[in-house]
Parts: C-alpha cells; structure tokens; sequence
C-alpha cells in the first residue's frame, strides 16, 4: 500500500513536471514567434517610412505596439509616421496615452512637440518647447524647433537666435541648417540661404531634405538647371516634372 502511495506520488510530480515543460516550451515558442514577427513588422515598417509611404509605415508600428505596449521606439514611429501622414492630432494621443499608463521619456516630449507644432497648436508648443529647453538646454533640437515656431509667428530675429544657437551646440548639423536656410529665404534672403546650404551638400553630412531644400532655392532664384538637377537625385521624373513647371509659373 506504502508502495503503492509511492508510485501515485511519483507519478502525479512526474506529471505536473511534463505540463510544467509542456507550458513552458509552449511560451517560450510564442515568444520567439512573437519576437520574429516584432523584427518582420519591424523591418516593413522602416521599409514603408523609407518609401515615403507613411500610413502603412504606421500601420505596422500599431501592429507592434499589440505585441509589445511598453515600446517605445514604436509608439515613436507610430506617432511620427502620423505626423507626417497629416494625421499629428492622432499622433498626440497616442504619445498621451502612453505617458498616462508608463512614463515621460524625453523622445516621446520632444515627439510630442513636434506634434503640437504640426497640428498648428503654436502657442502651446511653444510653451513645450520652453519646458523642455529648460530641463535639456544642450539639446540642438529644441532651438530648431523654437527656430520653427518663431518663424510662423513671424518673429526672425528670435528664430535666427534659435537656429544659430543650435549650430552651436551642433556644428554643421544638417537639420539645423536646413531650417536655417528656409527661414532666410521667408525672410527673403534666398541667395544668403543658398551660401549657407550649398556646402552641406557635398559632405557626408547631406540628406535628401537638405539637398530638396536647395533644389527649391535654388528654383526660386532662377538657377532652374541646378534646381532640377537636384531633384532628380531623389525624385521620380514626373515628380520633377510636376515640380518644375509650379516652380517656373512664379
């Protein structure tokens, strides 16, 4: 009987053993597929951005965040992808939610900034922007926004404090520049905004924005040839094409 008790014992251990290692090679496959189908959605998602095809782009990020809520690289893309896909209202909430439930990352701010601005929310970026230049104040970024703002409320002079205060901190930073360059031709200083672009776009440091924003000052000076040549870098044809012909109507 003793024997008996014994082998029962025996068995039922050996038994929540099995389901134990049963349930376990199970998680353990559903993680790792979960994890492949995170570096799949992944790599489709930068592909989509890349392509300029930003509503798929986010797409894939929200698929992401099912897997995986607490990503914060993906609740940036997603809110970014947003943002450029002319939906930054969305892109709000979606950084909001994610603050309530984890917490205030600066890239999230800085995201959420950018958001504000695009949503045309300009006082109340401007206000983040401050907060946030307070805290950081050797974050480059900040005074490109600030630049930014400034240059939609139409006050140059601050912006060009801004945007020169940046290349301080960041030497030759291409985005920088880039915005730097815009808010000269606003103000109508095309040609000191070509000196200032142009050299960017021989050095490694050259973007595709860096060298369409030169293409378009370069268009709106009359330098056409230079203008379109530079479009083509990166640009279809019939895009260029569309493109030349609005910019040769001014």
């Amino acid at each position: 009987m003793l024997l008996f008790n014994r082998n029962t014992r025996l068995l039922t251990v050996l038994s929540v053993l099995v389901l134990t290692s049963c349930i376990t090679t199970g998680e353990t496959s559903k993680l790792a597929e979960d994890a492949n189908t995170r570096k799949v959605l992944s790599q489709l998602s930068n592909d989509a951005e890349n392509a300029f095809e930003y509503s798929k782009a986010a797409e894939y990020y929200s698929r992401i965040l099912e897997l995986q809520p607490k990503n914060i690289k993906a609740t940036l893309g997603l809110a970014r992808n947003l943002r450029y896909a002319g939906m930054p209202k969305e892109a709000i909430k979606i950084i909001k939610n994610y603050v309530s439930k984890f917490n205030k990352v600066e890239s999230l701010r800085v995201e959420l900034l950018k958001a504000q601005l695009a949503a045309g929310m300009l006082e109340i970026a401007l206000e983040t922007a401050i907060q946030l230049k307070t805290e950081n104040p050797s974050n480059w970024e900040l005074y490109s926004i600030l630049g930014i703002i400034y240059d939609q409320k139409n006050e140059y002079n601050l912006a060009r404090d801004n945007y020169l205060e940046g290349l301080r901190i960041s030497p030759e930073n291409p985005t920088v520049l880039n915005n730097y360059a815009l808010s000269l031709a606003q103000n109508g200083e095309v040609e000191e905004a070509i000196k200032i672009l142009k050299p960017i776009i021989l050095s490694e440091k050259t973007t595709v924005q860096t060298r369409q924003t030169l293409a378009l000052l370069y268009n709106l000076s009359g330098s056409f040839k230079k203008g379109q040549a530079l479009m083509q870098r990166d640009l279809p044809n019939e895009i260029v094409e569309k493109n030349m012909k609005i910019m040769k109507s001014f």
